[in-house]
C-alpha cells in the first residue's frame, strides 16, 4: 500500500497503489490484439490482494489499526499507473477490468496519472 486515506466520521477508507507514470498498461501486438501488459496485470492482482487481506485477515486490520492509527473498514482500492491512453478502445480494456473486479467483490478503480491529476484539478478548482 502506497497511500491510505481514511475518513473517521464515515468509516470509509481508500487504499492507493501507485505505479510509475511510465508503467506500461497495454501490450501491443498489432491493433487487433491489444491486451493488458503482464506488469499491469500483476499490479491489478497486487491491488486486489490488499482488499482481500483486509477482508479475510483480522490480524492485518488490527496491525494497521495499532501501528498506523488507521481504522480501515471495507476499503476501496485505487490503482494509479501509466499515462493517458491513445483511444477509447484502450480505455474500454481498463473499464472491463474494473467491471470484472466489481463483480468479484474487489471493486478496484483504475486511474492513469493524467486522469488522477485531472480529477484532483476538477475537485480543487
Amino acid at each position: 500500500m502506497d497511500l491510505v486515506r481514511c475518513e473517521s466520521d464515515t468509516l470509509s477508507s481508500e487504499i492507493f497503489e501507485l505505479k510509475r507514470a511510465s508503467h506500461l498498461l497495454l501490450a501491443r501486438r498489432g491493433k487487433p490484439s491489444e491486451r493488458l501488459s503482464r506488469e499491469f496485470t500483476l499490479a491489478i492482482e497486487q491491488s486486489e490482494e490488499y482488499k482481500e487481506r483486509f477482508r479475510r485477515d483480522p490480524d492485518v486490520r488490527i496491525s494497521v489499526n495499532l501501528d498506523q492509527g488507521l481504522r480501515i473498514c471495507n476499503p476501496r482500492v485505487r490503482l494509479v499507473a501509466g499515462r493517458r491512453l491513445g483511444n477509447a478502445n484502450e480505455y474500454s480494456l481498463l473499464s472491463a477490468v474494473e467491471i470484472m473486479s466489481r463483480e468479484s467483490g474487489a471493486g478496484l478503480l483504475i486511474y492513469t496519472w493524467d486522469g488522477l491529476l485531472a480529477e484532483l484539478e476538477r475537485i480543487w478548482t
